[in-house]
């Protein structure tokens, strides 16, 4: 009997609103904002089975974060006045998942008119820097860079990142990474040093966009800044071709594409040293005689 009272008394003293609602609010919340979401969250982003997700939950909705309003978009928004939405964390191309993007890539551009590559990179972890004038760029490095060092595109978070089934493509297709242009870019680069320093090459446009008139633009800073942080080197690529293989806005057409890769510079050169050595190669391979030509 004073069991019973002891219980009733303690069940007076708990608010009505909380009455028998106590299992139903924690697995609420578990469902939607706890760890249940977070590996979830981590799984998703993570792309395809065999391929793991680099810079940890960063990205993620944590606890008492509430839901995301960037529904589709595998991100969340940023707090008030910060620099925006944050893409989801990068991911890790597996050395097999490498091997097969090679493969398909250098199979593509044979069919489309042909490949040539001149030149290799270090044998440890570096910044690839290449001019940019075509969608095909991406393919030509990721069909002539090597398989071990698991290249990794940096793409527009904005445009390739936008949509699910467009970040599905650039992460299977291209083993693409977000890079915000709005403000964040240079975190989401940062996030990549950890990558660089365990043999990894990443592959950046320092341009930013494409170029439409074959001339190579000014370098932006942030792959020399990650370069620089990570302590590796810096290699110029120049891409040749590819303009008439898939001009911008315009449609896919026959055309040899040559990849010329360049000495390593040292992690503390400047844009401006990056961009002569590119513009030298992009100038040295646009300039070699195509097959057909006399």
């Amino acid at each position: 009997m004073t069991a019973r009272i002891s219980a009733r008394r303690a069940a007076r003293s708990t608010p009505r609103r909380l009455r028998g609602r106590t299992t139903r609010v924690v697995g609420h919340r578990r469902g939607r904002t706890g760890a249940g979401a977070g590996a979830m969250g981590v799984a998703f982003a993570a792309g395809p089975p065999g391929e793991r997700c680099e810079g940890g939950t960063r990205g993620l909705r944590g606890p008492g974060r509430g839901r995301s309003r960037g529904r589709g978009r595998g991100t969340v928004s940023g707090r008030p006045g910060g620099p925006g939405p944050v893409p989801a964390p990068a991911v890790s191309p597996t050395r097999l998942g490498a091997v097969l993007r090679r493969a398909l890539w250098w199979l593509v551009l044979t069919l489309t008119g042909g490949v040539r590559r001149h030149g290799q990179l270090p044998p440890r972890g570096c910044v690839v820097v290449a001019n940019h004038s075509s969608h095909a760029d991406t393919a030509a490095l990721l069909a002539a860079l090597d398989a071990r060092h698991r290249p990794a595109i940096g793409a527009a978070a904005d445009y390739w990142f936008a949509s699910p089934w467009r970040r599905r493509i650039c992460r299977v297709l291209a083993a693409g990474f977000p890079v915000r242009r709005t403000g964040g870019g240079m975190d989401d680069l940062l996030s990549m040093a950890d990558g660089l320093r365990a043999g990894r090459a990443v592959v950046l446009f320092p341009e930013g966009t494409r170029g439409a008139d074959g001339a190579v633009g000014a370098f932006h800073r942030g792959a020399l800044v990650l370069a620089e942080r990570a302590g590796v080197p810096v290699v110029p690529v120049g891409i040749g071709g590819t303009d008439r293989l898939l001009p911008k806005h315009g449609r896919l057409r026959s055309s040899l594409v040559r990849v010329r890769i360049g000495e390593p510079l040292p992690p503390s050169a400047t844009p401006e040293d990056a961009r002569a050595a590119v513009a030298a190669l992009h100038a040295r391979t646009v300039s070699e005689p195509l097959p057909d030509s006399p």
